[in-house]
């Protein structure tokens, strides 16, 4: 049986497998209505849309607890869905090429400090000389943002990588250019009442990093292997905020990245303690697609590498 095109009824509705996309990833109608700006009950009649478009087929189910679940006729589907909506990213990215309208909207993904240090100066530079574009800004981890960016729900992402194993990689279907390394630089308490530790002293001393498979704690420990000890990592965390706080506190040494640094040593009991090998880095990356072509991106871009603790 040939597939019939031409049969509207046949036609993917793009709005609810954005919706669909949405849930499957969040887990839950309310969050996907939260991140698309809907009520909870427009998003329950999407879904009700799109199975009934299907033949009626149950995509989720509630398990016990009233959880969200999906069913393996909706997880067949999503995989093509995934597909689709790259797919309609791309019609996007080659559209606005040929294109040259205004009041166009430009999505940029960010990791939490690249959102907070780095892009603001490079924001108020772009904004005040491009008034046309829209920029939007959502705070993403590297892992959570690739697939995004793929979709089509972010135009740009700058990603940070730790290790060189590590994602993103390179491939056809993304264009990555690295803006530069970022130091991590051992930071200490320099609280009035105590002598500031050298680094002898810091590796028998609490730390604070991320989680055992966070890649800043692979790093941490690769790092110290080379020379030659175990990091007693006694509190984690993800935000280098609250690493901060520990650190000045007293309660714990970090490896914390010299945008971070550079925006609260001055107000808080900070002290940066000497190595005695090379300082560990990030690499800070900007990744499109492949075939994503808007010439503020390269703007911005060219912005951020001039950022003074990138080099």
């Amino acid at each position: 049986m040939m597939f019939d095109i031409t049969n509207s009824d046949s036609q993917p509705d793009l709005r609810l497998l954005v919706t669909f996309s949405h849930v499957v990833r969040l887990g839950s109608m309310t969050a996907a209505a939260g991140v698309l700006g809907y009520v909870p009950s427009a998003v329950s009649q999407q879904i009700t849309a799109l199975e009934r478009s299907l033949g009626g087929v149950e995509l989720f189910t509630r398990s016990s607890g009233r959880r969200l679940a999906i069913t393996a006729a909706g997880r067949l589907l999503t995989e093509a869905v995934d597909e689709l909506l790259v797919a309609a990213a791309t019609y996007q990215d080659i559209a606005h090429s040929v294109s040259h309208g205004e009041g166009m909207e430009l999505i940029v993904g960010a990791y939490e400090t690249a959102v907070s240090h780095l892009l603001p100066a490079a924001l108020t530079k772009l904004m005040s000389a491009d008034t046309k574009t829209m920029i939007q800004v959502i705070e993403v981890e590297t892992r959570d943002g690739l697939p995004m960016l793929e979709r089509g729900e972010l135009d740009l992402l700058v990603a940070s990588r730790y290790l060189h194993e590590d994602p993103p990689y390179y491939s056809d279907k993304l264009a990555i250019m690295k803006l530069g390394c970022e130091q991590l630089l051992l930071t200490s308490s320099s609280d009035s009442g105590n002598v500031t530790p050298n680094f002898s002293q810091c590796k028998d001393l609490d730390w604070v990093a991320g989680a055992p498979d966070d890649i800043d704690r692979k790093l941490l420990h690769r790092w110290a292997g080379t020379l030659g000890f175990e990091p007693r990592v006694r509190f984690e965390t993800r935000s280098c905020h609250t690493a901060i706080e520990l650190i000045a506190s007293g309660l714990a040494v970090g490896l914390i990245p010299a945008s971070v640094i550079h925006a609260f040593r001055e107000p808080r009991n900070l002290s940066l303690v000497d190595l005695p090998s090379s300082t560990p880095t990030r690499e800070v990356l900007a990744i499109t697609r492949a075939r994503f072509n808007m010439p503020i991106v390269n703007d911005l871009m060219n912005l951020l590498g001039d950022v003074p603790y990138i080099t």
